[in-house]
């Protein structure tokens, strides 16, 4: 279980015993405090992340040659009929 413990100078985020996250604490009205390693990682998983996006348009893309309206169903499935016993 998370729990974030602040005293006057500093916000931290533990999990059990470990110290997660540890921030300088700020009293000033909306500011976001960064640090440049956190920055730094998010960054660094956003480039990973990125070669990966072509893959979605894959799945996503009509088949190369047949129109959008025949890649569909040309007719409804029968009705299923229930089984004598």
């Amino acid at each position: 279980m998370l729990t974030v413990l602040a005293d006057p100078h500093e916000v931290r985020v533990v999990d059990g015993g470990a110290v997660i996250a540890s921030h300088p604490r700020s009293y000033d009205r909306d500011a976001q405090i960064e640090l440049p390693g956190h920055v730094k990682a998010l960054v660094e998983q956003k480039r990973a992340a990125r070669q990966h996006r072509a893959t979605d348009r894959l799945v996503q893309a009509p088949s190369a040659g047949i129109p959008p309206a025949a890649q569909a169903e040309p007719w409804p499935a029968p009705p299923r009929q229930a089984r004598p016993c």
